[in-house]
């Protein structure tokens, strides 16, 4: 986690996204720009 801490963001965001729901997973994306 450490060395790459983008990872572990994205990680996380993507345990909140599968948690909450397909619609959370635009709202990441439109918030990290991907």
């Amino acid at each position: 986690m450490d060395e790459s801490p983008r990872f572990g963001i994205m990680l996380l965001g993507a345990i909140i996204a599968v948690g909450l729901g397909p619609g959370t997973r635009d709202m990441l994306r439109f918030t990290f720009g991907i």
